[in-house]
């Protein structure tokens, strides 16, 4: 009976309340903490010991951080590629969770940009960071502190983020 009673307050539910609970659900899970700095060193996959991070911290103009998966549908890494062609000042790089073929292929398509790929088991990333979803995107100030962070899939936010060390003015995505 309680269960129905339930249901029928969920249907009741205006839209303008399910945006925003669907608002307040993503935000409480996206921001990473902004005085919480990236660990210097992460296990990645299992059995390899800690991959070295402190690149992050080396990187005069700053660092993004781009996690995502071939499992997963939304995960499409051609903005992220996009980005790191139109601001290649900055450091980067890729948490990939998948085969060693998926990881030979985007090391070729990104061959000659300023960036860094890793195989990465989400869960165990989950596990050392905040970072709970995917595609996730991470901008790092030089010190290792989060300047931005969220979901992406286009161009657009992807490039919203970055702006926060990349400066103001949008670039445009290189032509491919």
């Amino acid at each position: 009976m309680e269960t129905k009673k339930g249901m029928k307050q969920m249907k009741q539910m205006t839209q303008t309340e399910q945006k925003a609970h669907r608002k307040f659900l993503r935000s409480s899970v996206m921001e990473y903490p902004a005085d919480k700095p990236f660990p210097l060193a992460l296990d990645l996959w299992p059995g390899d010991g800690p991959t070295d991070m402190s690149w992050i911290r080396s990187a005069e103009s700053g660092a993004v951080l781009f996690v995502a998966s071939t499992g997963c549908e939304a995960c499409r890494l051609e903005p992220a590629i996009a980005l790191m062609r139109s601001h290649p000042q900055l450091a980067y790089g890729v948490l990939l969770e998948g085969d060693e073929e998926a990881l030979a292929h985007l090391r070729a398509e990104t061959a000659g940009l300023p960036d860094r790929i890793f195989r990465c088991d989400i869960a165990l990333l989950t596990r050392q960071t905040p970072i709970r979803a995917i595609p996730y995107m991470l901008v790092l100030r030089p010190d290792g502190t989060a300047a931005a962070s969220g979901l992406f899939n286009t161009y657009e936010h992807a490039e919203r983020l970055a702006r926060s060390i990349a400066g103001r003015d949008a670039a445009k995505p290189a032509a491919e």
